[in-house]
């Protein structure tokens, strides 16, 4: 099965019959992932908004991605306003406003040690299909050179369509795979799903594409190398 096949008709995770937004923040909040991260990667989808103002609410920072990566990455510090401006501040143009925008300095030490993110579809070897452009694999992969994840971390991915026993027959080296799938079924862990750290594959992608995303332009600078030419 591969990734365009699945991307056709599906819908958002939050769409699925009985997958409300409250009940994916629930199962997210049983994690002992959850628990223990004093800070969150959370993705900007609709659906994952709960999430977003629980990681508050709970006590811990809130990461999130600017628009297309362009700007790199925000954080939301908690108890820093009042609960009933949370789901605004929590919005892809809220965080922006009240959140502090991580330059790629401020990333290094940020110890995030959950990422969390809608997906299309999971796999049962935790390969996820999202919209088709990458954000989530090079953003993840952009945190780990920039020194912002803890060791270890846990990715979890929330779906509306967990494929069980069939496959993505594409997947790429980049692609970061999911160690907990959250999906209409339940909480699936798959613990052979961590894969090798991320790292950002400097071929696959175009100088336009770099230069857009600033902190990925400022990591091409460093000279940082990929997975593959460091073998």
């Amino acid at each position: 099965m591969n990734k365009e096949t699945l991307r056709c008709g599906q819908e958002e995770a939050a769409g699925a019959p009985g997958f409300s937004p409250g009940r994916i923040a629930e199962q997210v909040r049983r994690l002992a992932a959850y628990r223990d991260a004093k800070a969150i990667f959370v993705g900007p989808a609709l659906g994952l908004r709960q999430v977003r103002i629980n990681t508050l609410g709970d006590g811990k920072s809130l990461i999130m991605p600017a628009a297309g990566l362009q700007d790199g990455f925000w954080r939301l510090a908690p108890y820093t306003l009042p609960f009933a401006a949370l789901a605004q501040a929590v919005t892809p143009q809220g965080i922006a406003t009240h959140g502090t925008r991580l330059t790629l300095p401020a990333l290094a030490g940020q110890r995030i040690a959950l990422l969390i993110s809608d997906a299309l579809a999971v796999d049962r070897r935790g390969v996820t299909v999202a919209e088709g452009k990458g954000f989530f694999d090079l953003a993840i992969a952009i945190l780990q050179a920039a020194g912002a994840l803890a060791a270890p971390f846990t990715v979890v991915a929330v779906t509306g369509n967990f494929l069980g026993d069939a496959v993505v027959d594409d997947a790429q080296p980049w692609d970061v795979r999911a160690e907990v799938v959250i999906h209409p079924g339940g909480v699936t862990e798959i613990p052979a799903a961590r894969s090798e750290v991320p790292a950002i594959f400097w071929e696959a992608l175009t100088p336009q594409r770099i230069r857009r995303i600033t902190p990925l332009w400022q990591l091409s600078q460093g000279k940082i190398l990929s997975s593959t030419e460091k073998k």
